[in-house]
């Protein structure tokens, strides 16, 4: 494509040199996925003023065996974020002025 659709929203910084039009379906893995102030997934919908982003995204395979209309749609990847959430471990670290010993 030689431009991106209208329904595209994305920041003028991060305008790619390449629009590829939805024919084939990724598979992708990363690292978690986050909360961002510049990526436009979702934007907007978990957050006021930030969308959804992967964190360190690798390609993985071409899947033949799926059309685009079959792939991860943005409400599962919200969905995603939330179970990722639930599940993170605990990062409060008991402070040493509650020690009694």
């Amino acid at each position: 494509m030689d431009e991106p659709k209208k329904s595209y929203k994305f920041p003028e910084s991060l305008t790619p040199h390449h629009w590829f039009d939805c024919t084939t379906v990724w598979q992708v893995r990363a690292a978690d996925i986050s909360l961002s102030p510049i990526h436009r997934a979702a934007f907007g919908k978990l957050e006021p003023d930030k969308g959804i982003s992967l964190r360190f995204p690798r390609f993985e395979r071409a899947r033949d065996d799926k059309r685009p209309e079959q792939a991860t749609d943005i409400y599962q990847v919200m969905e995603m974020y939330r179970a990722q959430q639930k599940n993170a471990p605990d990062s409060q670290i008991p402070s040493e002025a509650s020690d009694e010993g």
